[in-house]
């Protein structure tokens, strides 16, 4: 017995057919998109600055709550215990103000009815309907208390 093949058969060509450097151009593709990205927020995160201080809410001359604000980017949500406040949504970021070198923070606030966009420097204040918010920086406040004039 000699082994031997009998018949024919054809074999199916494959149904579809890749370049061999597909793979190895989408991977650089993704590399160069996701490195892209890594890029910009990593420049995004140098250019906001970090801002610390304080967000002084107050209503006709009164003190309502005040928040301790610290980092490049934070919500704003009410402060425990602040009833009047209880609907307050928004962001509140690092920015540089109109003079140089001087910190400011941008707010989007909503209150209720009530919004408030807006950038406010050092010592400065915006209004969200009949609220003021002030940001003092750490800095100024520090300064403050030991007397220093500005």
């Amino acid at each position: 017995f000699a082994p031997a093949l009998v018949g024919s058969s054809t074999i199916a060509p494959p149904p579809l057919e890749l370049p061999p450097t597909l793979a190895p151009t989408l991977l650089a593709i993704v590399v160069l998109v996701g490195l892209g990205a890594g890029v910009l927020l990593i420049g995004r995160m140098l250019i906001t600055p970090r801002v610390d201080g304080l967000l002084a809410f107050s209503r006709n001359g009164r003190a309502v709550a005040d928040v301790v604000v610290n980092g490049r980017r934070m919500k704003l949500v009410a402060p425990e215990g602040s009833a009047e406040l209880a609907e307050l949504r928004g962001v509140l970021t690092g920015a540089w103000g109109s003079s140089r070198g001087q910190r400011a923070v941008r707010i989007s606030a909503q209150l209720g009815a009530d919004r408030a966009k807006g950038l406010v420097a050092d010592g400065d204040v915006i209004h969200l309907g009949d609220l003021e918010i002030s940001y003092v920086s750490g800095r100024r406040r520090i300064l403050e208390k030991i007397g220093v004039p500005q």
